[in-house]
Formats: C-alpha cells, sequence, structure tokens
C-alpha cells in the first residue's frame, strides 16, 4: 500500500504543474479494518481551487485601486515629536499626576466665579444637570481617546493615503463639532457641582474647548484645503515644483498644530476627569 501510494504520487507530480500537485485533495477514508487513501487528480489546464480560493481571500484583504504614489516614496508628511505614542502617554500621565495633586490641595470655589455668573441663567435642576455633565465629559473623553489612539492609527497603517485622507476629510468635522459641543455642556453645567466646581476644572475645561473650537473653525479646514490641493497637484505631475513643496511644508505646519491642539484639549480632559472622579468620594 506504501508503494502504490508513492508511485502515485509521483505520477501525479510529473503530470500535474507542482501547484497543482500540491494542490490535489488528499481524502482520508476511515473504517474499522483499514485506512484508503484516495487521491482525486484535476484537470491539468484549470485553476486549482486552493489558488482561486486563497485568491479570492487576499482580494478580500486588498485595496483597489491601490495609490501608485504610495510605492517608495517621501513620507507624505514627517511625524512631529507630540504626535509619538511615547510623547503622548508622557503627556496623558504627567496631566494625570498634577490632576491628582491639585484635587488632593485646591479646594472648591467659594466666591462668585464667572462660570457661577453665568449659571444664574441656566434653568436646569441641579441633578440634571450633573447627569448631563457626566454623560458629555463620558461622551466627549472616550470619543478623543478612541479616535486618536485607535482609530486614526489603525486607518492610517492599513488604507491607502489618498483613501485614508478622504474618509477623514469627511469625519474630522463630525469630531470636532461633538466634542465642542461636549465641552460647552459640561462648562455650562460645571456650576451644579460644587464639589468639583474650582479653578483648575475651569481652566482645564476652557483651555480644551478653546483648543477644540480652533481646530473646529480653523486648523481642520487649512489642513484639509491643503491636502486636496496636493492631491491635485500629485495628478497634474507638479510633485517636483516648488509650490508643491511649500504645499507640503505648510500641510505639516497645519497637522502638526492640530494634533497637537487636540493632544492639549485631551490633556485638559484627563485634568478635569481626575477632578470628576474626587467629587465622588464624600
Amino acid at each position: 500500500m506504501t508503494r502504490c501510494t508513492i508511485v502515485l504520487l509521483a505520477v501525479l507530480a510529473i503530470r500535474n504543474s507542482p501547484v497543482e500537485a500540491l494542490c490535489s485533495s488528499l481524502d482520508i477514508v476511515s473504517s474499522r479494518t483499514h485506512t484508503r487513501l484516495a487521491f482525486t487528480n484535476r484537470n491539468v489546464m484549470s485553476t486549482p481551487a486552493c489558488v482561486k480560493k486563497r485568491g479570492a481571500v487576499a482580494s478580500r484583504l486588498s485595496f483597489s485601486p491601490a495609490d501608485s504614489s504610495d510605492s517608495k516614496e517621501e513620507p507624505w508628511i514627517r511625524p512631529a515629536v507630540h504626535n509619538s505614542p511615547m510623547f503622548r502617554a508622557f503627556a496623558i500621565i504627567y496631566a494625570l499626576l498634577f490632576a491628582i495633586y491639585q484635587s488632593s490641595n485646591v479646594p472648591a470655589v467659594t466666591g462668585a466665579s464667572a462660570l457661577q455668573k453665568i449659571g444664574k441663567y441656566v434653568i436646569l435642576a441641579p441633578k440634571a444637570a450633573a447627569t448631563l455633565h457626566v454623560l458629555s465629559f463620558a461622551t466627549w473623553f472616550g470619543t478623543v481617546v478612541y479616535t486618536t489612539f485607535i482609530a486614526g492609527i489603525t486607518m492610517f497603517k492599513n488604507l491607502p493615503r489618498r483613501t485614508f485622507g478622504t474618509l477623514q476629510s469627511k469625519l474630522f468635522p463630525l469630531y470636532f463639532q461633538l466634542c465642542t459641543g461636549m465641552i460647552g455642556i459640561q462648562v455650562l453645567t460645571l456650576i451644579a457641582m460644587p464639589n468639583i466646581l474650582s479653578k483648575t476644572s475651569e481652566l482645564s475645561l476652557g483651555i480644551a474647548f478653546v483648543s477644540t473650537l480652533l481646530n473646529l473653525l480653523y486648523l481642520e479646514p487649512a489642513s484639509t484645503s491643503n491636502m486636496f490641493d496636493r492631491y491635485k497637484m500629485e495628478d497634474e505631475g507638479k510633485k517636483e515644483t516648488d509650490e508643491y513643496k511649500k504645499l507640503a511644508a505648510s500641510f505639516g505646519k497645519f497637522h502638526g498644530l492640530s494634533s497637537l491642539f487636540n493632544l492639549v484639549a485631551l490633556i485638559g480632559g484627563t485634568v478635569h476627569g481626575t477632578r470628576l472622579a474626587s467629587g465622588l468620594i464624600v
């Protein structure tokens, strides 16, 4: 039986191509008395089924058409220092430690602050305002963390450059609109939480609001417009011109500032979140 099997394998290897020989199916039929090996030969001229299957899987995992400009070219943008995971992690940890220190040493605001004056015009029950504050903080902070550390990095590494850029041009305006609205709600409802209201919370939320609003109104639109101008010049074959290099430098500036202010807003959220958590301890 063993010799017959070896001879049959040799015949198949000679008649078929190497790929076809490997793709010949091996059916193992078990019985109580013996094991029979049966080989099923396929048409030599047809495409092997395993190759078709692997090709189908590969096509689902690939993106078509791929960017012709993605192969062996200079980076689209040189990453800034504050965009590195190490720098971001250090900034968040430092903000967290600072907030913990502030929460244990800075008392709540007792005098008439600016928020207390504004709060007179906010007609909400204290519990409703506190609930709205917590939900808006959770929505904002979770959105920023997911976008900054998970979604953005994953899409950047797995999508063609232009596909990634076009997708981000649609997502980022909505992202900054949502964040600006959620921070605004927190600012207006902070007055209803006397155990949380402090100069630290006012300052951290104020900085986060201004940083996000600046991204929404100026930095993100400028970056997106610059990006599409670069795409257009690449299609026109003007990638080596001085104008294109000027656009590339401008894009790096706007993109770097946008990511920096997004990180600043995240740091503000970390500080305020720590202060918010300290109010839960009675």
